[in-house]
């Protein structure tokens, strides 16, 4: 999971440089692997000034320029933007910077003409959108300074290796909510307010679209969404960046809108071309008699007909939780959309990754269970941003089926439990302080040092009282419970009768020479052929394990003789001819 930290202060202020807030997080349990600085391939970059331009002898298109970036020379530069001119304030790449997509710049020659740099647009540099000429900077600022520098361009990328457990983070709101609770006291987490424009159409979304859950085991959950009048193009330049800033490729303005919603929230969306869904409707059913499926990337898969998939009146058009189809994706011809946010059953969605091979960022969610709260917020968010980057009008009202409803968790928690579980001594207010800071509602028991904790819907790893002391160890600090080991009583206790005799026996065997044998309980099926005893001797019952790690590890044994035996022979084949054994 990447995250950008520019983006991470949109929810929330993080009080924090990149290395203190990369320990936090690492010590709050979301371990960073690394940090890094976004633009760092902005390091060759630097502000120029052109001084002088000449047209190239050898070419109409081309300028000979020579540019002021600092030093003591002006460097000649060839460039061929309309734009050039004396006087003019550059972006420079100068030889040795490397800019995105591996491009190096070097000395070279052009039609003849010596080159020692680049003049940039702010499409070769991913700063903006426009690619004609190359990119205007205030006249005011110094040649040879660091682009990054003159432009106030700072950011970090924390790649967060995510436990299984921690589903909630897989949206940069919920790292920003553990980055919140950092603070003291706690910062306040910031949502993004849904703005929806007005709907501009008559009819409903109904009269549009019906939805039908037939397997509400595997779909508890299912809303959309739609609009109309959308124009299909590339994103605006924020979106592209923040998508770009966490490793996504934008593709178009309405997918994109799907997968910035996704990296925001961490509930996957899809979006479908209304107008290739047969008979306006879209159901929800086990695969059945479809055997083969071709999905969005073009590659054709067979499929189980247990597999969960979103259907159309007629045929199946993705596969739930995992992926699209190409028979329903949008494209340039694409005015009308519907729009997906479900809750999935996440062992359902991981058994179908599985078999059909297919990984994706959104199977990665719903396997590990998204927020079931979660759907309808993501789904608002997703339409009022669509219909604002792609000028398109939204359908009065919202589909929300919901045959299974969430049952939300209570946990009764005790303090002096807790502090005993974690050796802390932590008072009844400041628990309630950390599980309030990461979204739990905690109400006074009848006693004080008791709470009835209301456990948030994205926190689907938490169920029973341990887990809230996880939750108050990490945000308390590891670091802070002090080391201490179990209290050794000085007398020993009394063995019972059955340990002492043991001990007794172990005593006089050592005392005559015997060495104890600790074999594994696990024998081989066929450990008690060799004894010679009969078939309905009882020693000769065995109990054959599900999973075993090998052949000879397959059984529970019935007598002690097979595996002192066994010692035997092992003794024996390195020379030792003199033995004395025994197990009890």
């Amino acid at each position: 999971m990447k995250v950008s930290l520019s983006w991470l202060k949109e929810y929330t202020s993080v009080g924090f440089d990149s290395s203190e807030l990369a320990a936090k997080l690492t010590m709050a349990g979301l371990e960073v692997d690394a940090v890094e600085k976004r633009y760092d391939y902005l390091d060759h970059v630097v502000v120029g000034r052109v001084e002088e331009t000449m047209p190239h002898p050898k070419a109409d298109r081309l300028t000979c320029c020579r540019v002021n970036v600092g030093g003591e020379d002006l460097l000649p530069i060839v460039c061929g933007a309309p734009n050039v001119r004396e006087g003019l304030v550059v972006a420079c790449a100068v030889i040795g910077a490397v800019l995105p997509g591996e491009f190096k710049i070097k000395k070279s020659k052009l039609r003849g003409e010596v080159s020692k740099g680049m003049l940039c647009s702010g499409t070769e540099l991913r700063l903006d959108q426009d690619g004609d000429g190359i990119m205007e900077l205030p006249g005011d600022l110094a040649p040879g300074t660091p682009l990054a520098e003159a432009l106030g361009l700072s950011d970090y990328l924390f790649e967060i290796d995510l436990t299984p457990n921690r589903p909630d983070c897989l949206g940069i709101i919920g790292v920003a909510r553990e980055v919140a609770a950092f603070l003291d006291p706690p910062a306040d987490l910031v949502l993004p307010e849904v703005r929806m424009p007005a709907a501009s159409m008559s009819g409903s979304i109904h009269d549009m679209i019906s939805v039908e859950i037939h397997d509400p085991d595997l779909c508890p959950r299912y809303a959309a969404a739609a609009l109309v009048d959308v124009k299909v193009g590339p994103s605006p330049f924020w979106l592209q960046d923040r998508l770009e800033s966490v490793g996504l490729k934008p593709v178009n303005n309405l997918v994109d809108v799907t997968n910035f919603v996704m990296m925001e929230t961490g509930q996957p969306l899809h979006a479908f071309d209304c107008d290739l869904l047969a008979g306006q409707k879209i159901e929800v059913r086990r695969a059945g008699e479809n055997l083969f499926f071709t999905t969005l990337d073009g590659k054709e898969h067979k499929l189980d007909s247990e597999m969960l998939m979103i259907c159309d009146g007629e045929k199946p058009i993705a596969v739930a939780g995992v992926m699209g189809g190409e028979n329903s994706e949008i494209g340039e011809e694409t005015t009308r959309v519907v729009i997906e946010s479900a809750y999935f059953n996440p062992v359902s969605v991981r058994k179908t990754a599985k078999r059909s091979g297919i990984a994706t960022d959104a199977s990665h969610r719903f396997e590990r269970g998204v927020d079931p709260e979660g759907t309808k917020y993501a789904l608002l968010r997703a339409a009022a941003l669509m219909a604002e980057v792609s000028g398109g009008r939204l359908v009065d009202g919202v589909i929300d089926e919901c045959p299974v409803k969430f049952e939300k968790v209570e946990i009764h928690a005790d303090a002096d439990m807790l502090n005993k579980r974690l050796g802390t001594s932590l008072a009844p207010e400041k628990i309630k302080t950390f599980l309030e800071s990461v979204g739990f509602a905690v109400t006074a028991g009848d006693e004080d040092k008791k709470f009835l904790v209301n456990v948030p819907s994205f926190r689907v790893d938490v169920t029973r009282p341990e887990d809230l002391s996880e939750e108050i160890a990490r945000l308390w600090g590891y670091d802070n419970i002090a080391t201490s080991f179990p209290a050794v009583p000085a007398k020993r206790k009394k063995a019972s009768p059955r340990i002492a005799l043991r001990q007794e026996v172990r005593e006089c065997l050592n005392g005559f020479g015997f060495s104890e044998a600790v074999n594994y309980s696990f024998v081989s099926a066929g450990a008690c052929d060799g004894l010679g005893l009969l078939p309905d001797d009882p020693r000769r019952s065995v109990v054959e394990i599900l999973n075993p790690i090998s052949e000879d590890l397959a059984v529970l044994r019935s007598s002690l003789l097979p595996g002192l035996l066994d010692s035997m022979r092992r003794n024996n084949a390195h020379q030792v001819e003199s033995l004395r054994l025994f197990e009890i």
